[in-house]
């Protein structure tokens, strides 16, 4: 049990702390410097531990891995509600619009992408100094904001931020965090295994 208060604990700050990333974001009329402060929540979650959905999902390696992934992923939507209370900037409402436009087939291989880069962003961090951590963070983040790829939880964010809730956009959320999950685990699957092919 207290695991599992921990394990939600945790992600709620987590999807707070990118829900503080998200509005910095859309307050921010520089897209390129809104880009680097949203990289604030990020650090902030991996300094303190946090559990996010995507920096976990790369590391599911059994049912009970599995399960806590899905309690990780609600946590962190809990958690995102925070931008609620936070000035959204006043194109919050189109820049959500904008990610619905994109087809579905699209969203899930950027949602792929993000993965990926996400999972660099862990595993880089589980390994090197604190400020390795935050270099690294400080250039993946933006290149998937700025190359126009999903995360799913700062979509959520996005979402409610604009206040416009639909079955479409909770969709396009859960085929984002499907791509996030597919490009998170097809490259920590490989990284874990790779050495079984050298001969």
């Amino acid at each position: 049990m207290k695991k599992l208060i921990r394990t939600s604990v945790d992600s709620i700050f987590a999807g707070v702390m990118i829900a503080i990333g998200a509005a910095i974001y859309l307050n921010c009329p520089n897209r390129i410097v809104g880009s680097f402060l949203f990289s604030i929540g990020l650090i902030t979650i991996m300094e303190l531990g946090f559990d996010l959905f995507t920096g976990r999902v790369g590391y599911i390696r059994s049912r009970e891995d599995a399960l806590n992934i899905f309690l990780i992923f609600l946590m962190n939507a809990v958690g995102c509600l925070f931008v609620l209370l936070l000035p959204s900037g006043h194109d919050a409402l189109e820049v959500w619009t904008h990610r619905l436009e994109v087809p579905l087939y699209s969203a899930f291989f950027e949602g792929v992408v993000c993965g990926i880069l996400i999972y660099i962003c862990v595993h880089r961090s589980k390994t090197r100094p604190p400020i390795v951590t935050v270099v690294t963070t400080l250039v993946a983040i933006p290149a998937f904001i700025l190359c126009g790829v999903e995360h799913s939880i700062a979509d959520i964010c996005f979402m409610l931020a604009a206040r416009h809730f639909t079955w479409e956009g909770i969709l396009f959320i859960l085929i984002v965090a499907v791509g996030n999950a597919v490009g998170a685990l097809a490259v920590s699957l490989w990284v874990a295994h790779r050495h079984d092919f050298v001969k």
